[in-house]
């Protein structure tokens, strides 16, 4: 009960302050992480799909503060462009003041589906979000299915996050746990959306037959 205590606090916490790579030895931290659904709407029409994935270790229980990192990944059909996005934020665990959270910059992030290399930005460049102390970067169209499929599979994924200043990776590991309520809106959301694509291809086609 502790363990899933705090990781709903620390997701609480997150959630309230959100809402406004290089080579080297890391341990891996077996970690709880979450999945939630997400979509992307834009002028009233449905843009994209994707996932948001927040780990935390299994041991935080155990320290004062603890590190969760927050990625989503999500894909674009009509401009043929995915986009990840990751970073970390610092919880006092147990602690459910607004005060108590902060995100640390990021210099480099990544994740790892089974059998598939993880992500990384095509020209090792990475971007700054609009989120204080994000990163994001594009992804191809099989590095999203890659995720997309372990997710929803509740496969193992690593999530690892370099945070400036520190000179390794901060590794999250774990079977990814999804609702059956959050499976099914992913479901829905990619069914609507190839509809949609479906209406804009007949509506050209009509279109240049005239």
């Amino acid at each position: 009960m502790k363990l899933f205590r705090a990781l709903f606090l620390a997701i609480g916490a997150l959630a309230a302050c959100l809402a406004a790579g290089g080579a080297g030895a890391a341990t891996v931290q077996p970690s709880l992480i979450v999945a939630e659904a997400q979509m992307m709407v834009s002028k009233g029409k449905l843009d994209g799909c994707g996932f948001r994935l927040k780990a935390i270790p299994k041991d935080a229980v155990n320290r004062a503060t603890a590190n969760l990192a927050d990625v989503s990944f999500m894909f674009y059909p009509d401009s043929g462009a995915g986009l990840i996005k990751g970073g970390v934020v610092n919880v006092k665990v147990g602690d459910t003041r607004p005060g108590s959270v902060f995100a640390p910059q990021l210099t480099s992030f990544w994740v790892k589906a089974p059998k598939a290399d993880p992500t990384y930005p095509p020209d090792g460049k990475y971007l700054q979000s609009e989120s204080k102390g994000y990163l994001l970067y594009a992804i191809s169209m099989p590095q999203f299915v890659n995720l997309y499929r372990s997710v929803m599979e509740g496969l193992n994924v690593a999530i690892g996050v370099r945070v400036k200043g520190e000179a390794v990776d901060q590794i999250f590991s774990g079977e990814v746990s999804v609702s059956d309520a959050d499976r099914e809106q992913a479901i829905t959301c990619n069914s609507d959306l190839l509809h949609r694509l479906e209406r804009s291809l007949q509506n050209e086609q009509r279109e240049s037959g005239r």
